[in-house]
């Protein structure tokens, strides 16, 4: 199993499963594709294994 993220993930870890894409995840997580690759700077956008681990970004709430 090939670990994506490299650096302090400041959210969630989420183990890739079959069929995942960047996408389906930046629609299930309501974050941008921009922002997933932001966080997992190694990963390989067209060889997501199932397994592998990435980083979903949290936000955060800054306004009252």
């Amino acid at each position: 199993m090939k670990k994506i993220v490299t650096n302090p993930c400041f959210g969630i870890i989420h183990k890739i499963k079959h069929g995942d894409t960047l996408y389906i995840l930046s629609r299930m997580y309501q974050v941008s594709i921009d922002d997933l690759l932001r966080s997992n700077p190694g990963i390989d956008m067209y060889n997501m294994q199932p397994g592998n681990e990435v980083c979903i970004p949290v936000r955060t709430n800054t306004t009252k």
